[in-house]
Formats: C-alpha cells, sequence, structure tokens
C-alpha cells in the first residue's frame, strides 16, 4: 500500500512538472506573437505608407485638432500618427511632399471617434482604407 501511495505521489508530481513546463512554453509562445493594441477610442490612429519609390521629405496631416507633420519618410517605410479625436465628427487631409519637391494631396476623408486608418501614398495619389 505505502509502495503504491508513493508511485502514485510520483506520477502526480511529474503531471504537474510536465504541465508547467507545457504551460511556461505556450505563454512564451503566445507572447512571442501577441501584437494586439489598446489605444482609446477617444483617440484617432492613422499610418501613412510610403509607396512612392522615393523619400517623402515631409508628410502633414490635417484635422480639426491641429496639424500633424512627419519628415523623411523613406520608401516602404511607414509613420504612425496618433492623436486625440477633439469632436465627434471630423475630416481628414493628407500633404506629401516628394523628393522632387512634387506634392501629393489627399482631402476631406470624414472620420469619428475611435478612426483606425492606413493612408497609402503612391506617384499616382493617395489611397485611404479604413481599418476600424
Amino acid at each position: 500500500m505505502l509502495i503504491e501511495t508513493i508511485i502514485s505521489m510520483r506520477r502526480l508530481t511529474t503531471s504537474v512538472i510536465i504541465g508547467l513546463v507545457i504551460g511556461f512554453f505556450s505563454v512564451v509562445t503566445i507572447l512571442q506573437f501577441y501584437s494586439y493594441e489598446l489605444i482609446s477610442l477617444d483617440f484617432a490612429s492613422v499610418v501613412v505608407e510610403n509607396k512612392t519609390g522615393q523619400t517623402i521629405k515631409n508628410i502633414e496631416i490635417k484635422h480639426s485638432g491641429g496639424v500633424l507633420e512627419g519628415h523623411e519618410l523613406v520608401d516602404d517605410g511607414e509613420i504612425r500618427f496618433i492623436f486625440r479625436n477633439g469632436v465627434s465628427e471630423n475630416t481628414l487631409t493628407v500633404n506629401a511632399t516628394l523628393n522632387n519637391d512634387s506634392i501629393v494631396t489627399m482631402g476631406g476623408v470624414y472620420f469619428e471617434y475611435g478612426y483606425r486608418g492606413i493612408v497609402t501614398v503612391s506617384k499616382s495619389g493617395i489611397k485611404v482604407e479604413d481599418n476600424w
């Protein structure tokens, strides 16, 4: 009876250790690939992607709360603007000045609280993809 109890305790201990090891590696794996971003819905998030084939010297985003600027955005690079959406309804305009001093513009995109958008700047124009 005593030997059976000792064997049973060893099996239980082994099972607990195996469970802890599996749990540890599961948590490490999940955290390695976890990229959920937590931004309040009071803020808007706009990602600008450069697909022009050249560097954008200056990128300017205008909204009702003001103007945001970014400089020297390399080709295939991106920049994220996060700003407080001061009113419930808002519009977004984007002006991009390229290395050759040409200007690509986009105006009047409507958005509300919690806006998440991706703005892609190319030589032919600016495309907006809503990502709410």
